[in-house]
């Protein structure tokens, strides 16, 4: 690590970390400028470096030449402003005092960008409700399943049927159901399954017409 040079290192990682910095002397005139509010503000480096905050900001209140002033670091403090493209924009800022020999030399700031903090509030807020979908899609689907209450008919011979499945879902025994197409077959599995023990389990339903003989067999 010897034979690199520190402050290349540095500005490497102060240009690629996920957070804004900015750094002015005592004069109030900016030394150093991250690539990250350079994303945030709309500024280049070049063109804030050398110049006083005022110049840079003059519509806004600077929180850096107050601590500048007092010498008091500034933690989380929300801001309002106006970057260079004319866009308000809101953001967390940290401001610290640089001090050497009890005299104040400059501030750092640090600036996290409340935007991209609230894109990434609003992306785990979709995934949130993305998953709560899919969860009420699975639970209805688990309630669109028949049961014997579905059936509406007069009819003795269906009655009779109804009531002998009835007494057959509270079986652990395998149910054939037969019969023409149409006539209801799954809707009797469906109502077996929801009246038996397994109702909380899932309903698969198979359509064997779809399985190869051979497959089959």
């Amino acid at each position: 690590m010897d034979k690199y040079d520190k402050n290349v290192l540095l500005d490497i990682v102060l240009d690629n970390i996920d957070k804004g910095i900015a750094i002015i002397n005592r004069n109030g005139e900016f030394t150093y400028y991250n690539r990250k509010i350079s994303e945030v503000e709309g500024y280049e480096p070049e063109e804030v470096i050398g110049h006083n905050v005022q110049e840079m900001f003059p519509s806004d209140s600077s929180s850096m030449l107050n601590v500048l002033g007092t010498g008091k670091p500034v933690y989380n403090n929300l801001q309002e402003y106006i970057n260079k493209n004319g866009k308000k924009i809101f953001s967390m800022v940290s401001d610290i005092p640089i001090i050497d020999n009890g005299q104040i030399e400059g501030v750092i700031e640090f600036v996290s960008d409340i935007d991209q903090i609230k894109n990434i509030y609003e992306s785990i807020s979709n995934f949130e409700e993305q998953a709560e979908t899919v969860k009420k899609q699975i639970k209805s689907r688990a309630k669109k399943l028949y049961e014997f209450k579905d059936f509406k008919t007069l009819d003795k011979l269906l009655m009779e049927i109804v009531m002998r499945s009835k007494k057959l879902s509270t079986s652990e025994s395998n149910v054939l159901i037969f019969g023409e197409t149409g006539t209801g077959k799954e809707i009797m599995a469906q109502s077996i399954h929801r009246a038996s023990n397994r109702k909380n389990k899932p309903f698969i339903a198979q359509n064997c017409a779809a399985i190869p003989e051979t497959l089959l067999e």
